[in-house]
Parts: C-alpha cells; structure tokens; sequence
C-alpha cells in the first residue's frame, strides 16, 4: 500500500490514477485571493451616470442662456429643468459616499495579500466622489448665474 498525496482545487474534482489499497491524503489548495471592487465600481458607476446629466444641464443652461433675450419664459423653463437635474446630482453624492465608505472598510479589514488591491479600490471610489461633488458645485454655480441673467431679461421686457 502506497501514501500517496493528491492535490485538488476545489471540491468534486476528478481523480485519476489511484490505486485499491492505496492510502490517498487530498490537500485542498488555497485559492489565490481576489479583490472584490463592487462597492469602488458601483461608486464610479455613480458618477459616471451623473456626468451624462451633466451633460444635459450645460445643454439646457447653454440655451436658456440663447433664449433668454428673444424667449424670456422659455429661458426660465430650462433653467427650472436644469435645477430639477442638478439635484438629481446632489442626491447621488450621498449614495456614492455610502458605497465609499463601505469601499474603505473592505480595505481595512482585507488580507495582506490584496491590502493593496482594496486600498486602490477605495481611492477610485473617492475619486468618483469627489469628482461628482465638483460637478455639481460647478453646475450650481453656472444654474444660478444664467438663472440671473435670465431673470434680469424679464425684467427688462417687462
């Protein structure tokens, strides 16, 4: 009767060239780890979604902006709308800071192996973050100014 040592992957795995009699001792490898992303790629997917509204607002305050002398009212819907998207912006930042924040516990309790691949992770969640806060700071700030000059046009019709 032969010791022998098999190595598998995973439980279920196939086994060939054993012997009766044999003394078989399996060892389960250890899987390589991985880093799971999720919370840092759902974060970015955040802001990313957000940056076509973005898109869209510049859009709408570039032609309320055109508008506003020949179609005062016009003018003052689009800056409604953009107002309206713009705090579609606002409310994502508090649902890509929950995925940040859940990012920055995976990468302390990670192993030492993948400490560096979470630690990534979570600054690329940070990023988003902070990019999509920029955004609508910068979005707000240009609503607001073409809202007034749109403003200052109805008055001057009137």
């Amino acid at each position: 009767m032969a010791d022998v040592k098999k190595e598998v992957r995973e439980l279920g795995q196939k086994i060939s060239g054993l012997k009766a009699g044999d003394n078989v001792t399996l060892v389960l490898k250890k899987p390589k780890p991985k880093v799971d992303a999720t919370c840092a790629k759902r974060s970015a997917g955040i802001a990313s979604e957000h940056v076509d509204v973005a898109s869209d607002i510049l859009n709408m305050i570039s032609r309320a902006r055109d508008m506003a002398v020949s179609d005062a009212q016009g003018a003052k819907k689009l800056i409604r709308d953009a107002q309206r998207e713009l705090g579609r912006i606002k409310g994502a930042v508090p649902r890509a800071k929950d995925w940040l924040e859940s990012a920055k516990k995976d990468a302390d309790s990670a192993a030492s192996e993948v400490k560096d691949g979470y630690n990534a992770a979570k600054d690329s969640a940070d990023v988003a973050v902070q990019h999509l806060e920029k955004i609508g700071e910068g979005l707000e700030k240009a609503v607001s100014a073409v809202g007034a000059y749109v403003e200052e046009q109805i008055t001057r019709i009137f």
